[in-house]
Parts: C-alpha cells; sequence; structure tokens
C-alpha cells in the first residue's frame, strides 16, 4: 500500500515549514495528508511577520511578504513494508505482565506508626518521629 504526504520545503536551507498562519522552518516541519488540507493552507496566504520599525515596547511587526518565497513543494510517497508479527496471544501476556508490573510499583498509603501502630495525625512516639506520606 502507497501513500502520499506533502511537506513545503525552503530551497536557501532545506529546512520544511510548520505551517499556520506565522509558518517558521525547522528540520521536520509540517506533513499535510492530503492535496485538500495543502491547498488550504496555502489559500490562507500566509505572510512573514518581520520587524518594520521600533516602537515603544520593542519591534513593531508587519505582515511584509509572502512567507513561501522560494519554497518548493515536495511529495514524498510512504510504502509499507512489514517489520514484525506477533501473536494476539503474545502480545495480551506481555501487556498483562507490564500491567502487573506496574500496580506492584504503586505505592500503599501509610496512615499508621509502624513501631507504635498509633495513627500518623496523632503520633506521639516514644522512639521517636515517623516520618510518612500522610
Amino acid at each position: 500500500m502507497q501513500k502520499t504526504v506533502y511537506r513545503i520545503r525552503r530551497k536557501s536551507d532545506g529546512l520544511f515549514s510548520t505551517g499556520g498562519n506565522r509558518p517558521s522552518f525547522t528540520v521536520k516541519g509540517k506533513v499535510w495528508n492530503n492535496k485538500g488540507g495543502l491547498h488550504a493552507h496555502l489559500n490562507m496566504n500566509p505572510k512573514k511577520w518581520v520587524a518594520t520599525a521600533p516602537g515603544p515596547f520593542g519591534e513593531y511587526r508587519s505582515a511584509q511578504r509572502d512567507a513561501y518565497e522560494g519554497c518548493e513543494l515536495v511529495e514524498f510517497e510512504i510504502v509499507e513494508t512489514e517489520k514484525t508479527t506477533t501473536s494476539l496471544d503474545a502480545y495480551r501476556a506481555a501487556k498483562q505482565k507490564a500491567d502487573d508490573a506496574k500496580k506492584d510499583r504503586t505505592r500503599t498509603r501509610i496512615t499508621r506508626c509502624p513501631s507504635c501502630n498509633q495513627p500518623l495525625s496523632t503520633h506521639q512516639c516514644s522512639v521517636g518521629v515517623f516520618v510518612g506520606r500522610r
């Protein structure tokens, strides 16, 4: 089974667009799973927000130019290949084992002093102060 996905790559450095109203470019970027979503994004006409003039609280930013100037659309073909096969019985047994191990790791709440068996809320042990979870 084959599937095609789409990304927008900047030619100058090979980084991919993150999408959205103010796209930036990263190594991973955003993947569009169909052309409709990609076309919807491109029809938003995203702009690059650049500093135009210093303002009272820093730089004033306004939309100046197309964010995808110097970019290209890249189509990737994803081909499914079988990696491993596990029987459902083995999968369920491994999951049950992991769940049991998780239950063993959970702590029980200490409500009484182990030496004198008094409630921790009114604890006055002659052996010393017991520090525990309340």
